[in-house]
């Protein structure tokens, strides 16, 4: 999961986009979420308690988290990866 804020000036969309690429090129499993009203420190900072009530952020990582470890463990992510692209 690669998430960015759409004002981040700090670490900008367009650098999320980029890794996205990327590992997408080495067979990656990749799911992005841009937030369009945040900016670098108000995405980071919905990660804490005081701003959790701002934006969606901590539910998408955490639904994010618990549909991968329902994934079969023994299973290796490149094994996964392949039989997504089948």
């Amino acid at each position: 999961l690669l998430i960015s804020g759409a004002k981040d000036q700090r670490v900008p969309p367009q650098v999320m986009h980029r890794l996205e690429r990327r590992l997408r090129e080495y067979g990656g499993e990749v799911r992005t979420r841009t937030y369009h009203d945040m900016g670098h420190i108000m995405l980071i900072g919905s990660l804490a308690m005081p701003v959790r009530w701002n934006e969606p952020v901590i539910d998408d990582v955490t639904r994010f988290v618990n549909e991968q470890v329902q994934h079969d463990p023994q299973q290796p992510r490149t094994a996964r990866a392949a039989e997504a692209r089948q």
